[in-house]
């Protein structure tokens, strides 16, 4: 049983940069036609919340704009 567990995790830690390289490729093709959507809808949220005064509208609105910088910056540098 032990073995079978070894196996298990061996192979999905294997697996891991296979995944994370599928999904790279995936976001790379998508992001240039998606990008300045989601840095409009980010910066309308933020910007609705600051004036209705919601917090959870800046929040979302700022992670949104902050996801995309950290995409933009996984995939230049």
């Amino acid at each position: 049983m032990l073995a079978l567990l070894v196996i298990a995790v061996v192979s999905v830690v294997l697996w891991i940069p296979v995944l994370s390289d599928q999904v790279m490729d995936f976001l790379s093709r998508n992001a240039p036609r998606y990008a300045p959507l989601t840095f409009l809808a980010g910066l309308g949220l933020l910007v609705v919340g600051l004036v209705v005064g919601v917090r959870i509208l800046d929040i979302i609105g700022a992670s949104m704009i902050g996801a995309l910088a950290l995409g933009f910056l996984v995939e230049n540098y």
